[in-house]
C-alpha cells in the first residue's frame, strides 16, 4: 500500500516529533503548520488514510 505525499509527510513528521519529544504527540496546530496542510484536509483525507495504512500494516480486516 502506497501513501500519498501528504500522508507520508505526516507519518514522517509524527515519527520524528515523537522521537524528539519522548513519546509526546504534537498539537493539531503544530501538525497543520509543519505538514503544510489545512485542518479540513488533515481530518477528512490525510488522517483517515494514515489510519487505513496502520490497519493494513497490522492486518486488521475490520
Amino acid at each position: 500500500m502506497k501513501l500519498s505525499k501528504k500522508a507520508q509527510r505526516l507519518l514522517d513528521y509524527l515519527a520524528e516529533y515523537e522521537e524528539k519529544n519522548n513519546g509526546e504527540m504534537p498539537t493539531l496546530g503544530e501538525i497543520v503548520k509543519n505538514c503544510i496542510t489545512t485542518v479540513k484536509t488533515l481530518l477528512s483525507k490525510t488522517w483517515p488514510e494514515l489510519e487505513n495504512f496502520a490497519k493494513f500494516c497490522v492486518g486488521d480486516k475490520k
